[in-house]
């Protein structure tokens, strides 16, 4: 089943360059939130640039060793800031002397850089490596060889380098890429590089660190690195695991990533000791941290006369509810994502706020969102009264006029997907269905892609003493399922199938959004946009409940996958009528 889609950006090389420099050299007011942004910029780059040099096998070269000595630089920074408050100017010259000897030797290159997953949308905290490198410090290791798994262990095993060299640790550093099936990684490494691993396995005292977050499904990427240092030399104790946390090695699915599991030494940093039990998270907002509503628990609060609706809790993000002494609310702490990658999320929750569709924000802060916590009801498919349908149609069309996206609409990963899945969940049979509606696609294509909501399920609409309210509609459009940013049809259909419309209250929903909006040939488009939501949501549904295994929840994944199934099997039955292009919009 397909339901990631590929999320990045273009990065020009000589620009990010020099746009690191002129804020270093403004560096020395910085908070300890600017000094995170900044390590997150850097090892972006490093890792698009060693990507890039590195295309065929990893190896060392004067611009990768140059990247690599800035990353650990600005990590020494940020880890100076966490532990003292800020750096002292000295460390600002020694971060500047690295950028001047890396800048020079940056080509000029359009990269392609991937949005780190972790920072972005898991509430991964460098500060965590930092404690679990202090861990790995005790043991008094001569030198340590530091071994980062691109693309986010670029900036992880900066961190974790710059800890041991604050620690009086001699250190070297380098990143690699494991290559290949997601569960059977392999290195590909230059012959001197591989040489350079051998010798250090060789020499006494000599300790390894391999940083990543995860694991993921299998861990091979860390066994594919932990395998070659074994067959380098390395005693096993002496190669040790830096992972963003620790699993039973029996959940990992491949024999590989349960042998170095259960072989290796393997340190992980507490996110609730560094940031919670000691206010650090709560401090800017004011307020208290109270209950912890991640991975699901949110539905104790708020569904407490509902039936609970499914989650995959690997896939929530971090959440708090909190109190301010004196405040007559309370408010939700939501990770949105580090440094640039969560920021633009407080813009976007106060034009929806203002609109009346979202709860008010009141600020954002290392990568947590701060918003009023609004008593309510979740609704249900039964509560799509007409008032309720005209709302989502203003909603959708909010968005439609509101969050233009600047990226265009792409239909072709979506038909990859919708090929893959009907042909995975409904058999061969039904694949060739697809074609139907598959000449839509080129229409599609041509109309202004909306930074959409992408999750109508019902609920996520509270019904409050003021109205209705959408809870989560902030970065669907840009975090790594499908569809990303697309045209607005998507929540219109996705709005029609989870509410359950009959056909007559889905005319209503469709007819207004047109009517505010202007697009009247939507209607025409709307094939396309079920079956797009319901092979996702059917693909989605199916791998939550073979993850989730015993769990609860994934025996709802099961069910809601059994309902999307045969919503998917009628729709695709169903002949599909021409579609029209809109008339064009402004961008």
């Amino acid at each position: 089943m397909l339901i990631y889609r590929s999320a990045g950006r273009v990065l020009d090389a000589r620009d990010a360059m020099a746009s690191i420099g002129e804020r270093l050299r403004a560096a020395e007011g910085w908070s300890h939130e600017d000094w995170v942004g900044m390590l997150l910029d850097a090892g972006e780059l490093e890792c698009a640039l060693t990507d890039a040099e590195c295309a065929a096998a990893d190896r060392e070269t004067t611009l990768t060793r140059a990247l690599r000595r800035l990353s650990i630089a600005v990590a020494s920074g940020m880890v100076r800031s966490w532990r003292e408050d800020r750096p002292p100017p000295d460390d600002l010259a020694r971060i500047l002397e690295a950028w001047s000897a890396a800048r020079v030797l940056v080509p000029q290159a359009r990269l392609q850089a991937r949005v780190p997953e972790g920072f972005a949308y898991y509430g991964l905290y460098p500060e965590t490596y930092i404690s679990a490198a202090e861990q790995l410090a005790r043991e008094a290791p001569a030198r340590v060889t530091v071994l980062g798994i691109r693309s986010i262990g670029t900036t992880l095993s900066a961190v974790v380098a710059a800890m041991l060299a604050a620690c009086g640790i001699a250190v070297d550093a380098v990143t690699v890429r494991p290559r290949g099936h997601p569960f059977d990684r392999e290195l590909a490494l230059a012959p001197a590089l591989r040489q350079r691993l051998r010798a250090a396995a060789a020499a006494p005292a000599h300790w390894f660190a391999i940083v990543d977050e995860g694991p993921g499904l299998s861990g091979s990427s860390f066994a594919s690195v932990a395998e070659v240092l074994r067959a380098s030399g390395a005693p096993d104790r002496r190669i040790v695991l830096f992972p963003s946390w620790a699993p039973d090695p029996a959940v990992l699915r491949s024999t590989r990533g349960q042998d170095s599991w259960r072989r290796h030494p393997r340190l992980a940093g507490d996110f609730d000791a560094l940031w919670v039990r000691d206010s650090r998270l709560a401090a800017p907002f004011g307020v208290a941290i109270g209950a912890d509503l991640s991975g699901g628990a949110w539905r104790g609060c708020v569904c407490r006369e509902r039936p609970q609706p499914a989650v995959q809790p690997q896939h929530e993000r971090r959440k708090f509810l909190c109190g301010r002494a004196g405040a007559p609310h309370q408010f939700l702490l939501k990770f949105e994502g580090l440094g640039r990658l969560g920021r633009p999320r407080l813009a976007r929750a106060r034009a929806l706020a203002d609109a009346g569709f979202a709860p008010r924000p009141v600020g954002f802060a290392n990568g947590f969102l701060a918003t009023e916590w609004l008593e309510g009801v979740p609704l249900d498919a039964r509560d799509a009264s007409p008032a309720f349908v005209q709302h989502v149609a203003r909603y959708i069309s909010w968005l439609h006029r509101h969050a233009r996206a600047t990226a265009d609409v792409s239909p072709d990963a979506l038909l990859d997907m919708m090929r893959c899945n009907v042909r995975e969940g409904l058999g061969d049979a039904l694949a060739g269905c697809v074609e139907a509606v598959a000449p839509i696609a080129a229409v599609v294509a041509r109309v202004p892609a909306v930074a959409v909501d992408g999750r109508m399920l019902p609920h996520e609409w509270l019904r409050t003493h003021t109205g209705f309210v959408k809870t989560d509609g902030l970065s669907h459009h840009d975090d790594h399922f499908l569809p990303g940013a697309q045209d607005a049809a998507w929540d219109l259909a996705g709005a029609a199938i989870e509410l359950s419309l009959s056909p007559e209250a889905e005319r209503r929903l469709v007819g207004g959004y047109a009517a505010a909006t202007g697009d009247h040939a939507v209607a025409g488009r709307l094939p396309f946009w079920r079956v797009a939501y319901l092979a996702f949501r059917l693909g989605y549904t199916t791998t939550a409940a073979a993850a989730l295994g015993s769990a609860t929840d994934a025996s709802r994944m099961a069910q809601l996958a059994a309902g999307y199934r045969a919503r998917l099997a009628r729709e695709l039955r169903v002949p599909v009528a021409g579609a029209t292009a809109p008339e064009p919009a402004p961008r």
